[in-house]
């Protein structure tokens, strides 16, 4: 099984999202700045599988603690990214 990681997915675009790539046949890892619970939960009504992840994705440390969380589950390393809530202009520098 395919795995999508969706930021946002709490409401609008993000859940949206997760819920066309759910019908498509992907797991997914859902994050967002509250805990896309109930799109997990909406999702999982439909045997889709997956996670749900509080976090604030501009904090360099929250992908880290993203990426502990999922290797603890069944989820393998995602295949997709969708990023439809990224504040880019927020990410921090590598220089």
């Amino acid at each position: 099984m395919k795995v999508a990681v969706v930021t946002g997915a709490a409401q609008g675009i993000g859940r949206r999202t997760a819920e066309i790539l759910a019908e498509g046949g992907f797991a997914l890892a859902l994050i967002d700045l509250r805990e896309p619970s109930e799109t997990l939960a909406a999702l999982k009504n439909r045997n889709a599988d997956g996670l749900s992840f509080a976090a604030d994705i501009t904090r360099e440390n929250a992908i880290s603690e993203f990426a502990t969380v999922r290797s603890s589950t069944s989820l393998r390393s995602p295949d997709w990214l969708a990023l439809p809530i990224a504040p880019l202009t927020t990410l921090p520098s590598t220089d």
